[in-house]
């Protein structure tokens, strides 16, 4: 049983690293972002960068 489930994690890893090469992560910023990560940089482009902690 160990041995089949080795076996299933290496195919899974496998298609993983096969399917990032295939589709790179480019074809996700084609996607509509509502991530805090872009409010974040959306923000930093109007206001500048943070001023710093003294």
């Amino acid at each position: 049983m160990v041995a089949i489930g080795f076996g299933v994690a290496v195919l899974m890893l496998l298609a993983y690293s096969i399917r990032t090469k295939i589709f790179p992560p480019v074809l996700f910023l084609f996607r509509k972002e509502n991530s805090i990560h872009y409010v974040i940089e959306e923000y930093l482009k109007e206001h500048g960068p943070l001023p710093a902690a003294a």
